[in-house]
């Protein structure tokens, strides 16, 4: 037992002379505790969030900018006008309507 302690400090020793040894070491302890404790796992999981959130932004703001000058377009009288004609089939005083009866099949 004691030559496996005696082993054990000595490598560890030889380990802390050599300054890229000890921050290899740092660096596998931190990534190990980052892994373990599940924190990269929520950053990754936060940043793919984030992504998903700024590409649901863009497009929501792109649809606003099409309701914003439907918007506009809505306050002029002659887009009402138009819009009542294609929408509804209104006519307006003076036009002249074709009304077509279905003919039966003989």
């Amino acid at each position: 037992m004691r030559s496996i302690l005696i082993g054990f400090f000595r490598s560890l020793n030889n380990l802390l002379h050599s300054p890229q040894k000890v921050i290899g070491l740092c660096l596998t302890l931190v990534i190990l505790n980052l892994i373990v404790d599940g924190s990269l796992l929520r950053w990754w999981s936060l940043h793919r969030d984030y992504n998903l959130i700024q590409k649901s932004i863009q497009i929501l703001e792109q649809q606003n900018a099409k309701l914003k000058v439907q918007l506009r377009k809505a306050k002029d009288p002659m887009f009402l006008e138009r819009e009542a004609r294609d929408r509804f089939d209104l006519v307006s005083e003076g036009d002249l309507v074709f009304v077509f009866s279905e003919e039966e099949g003989s």
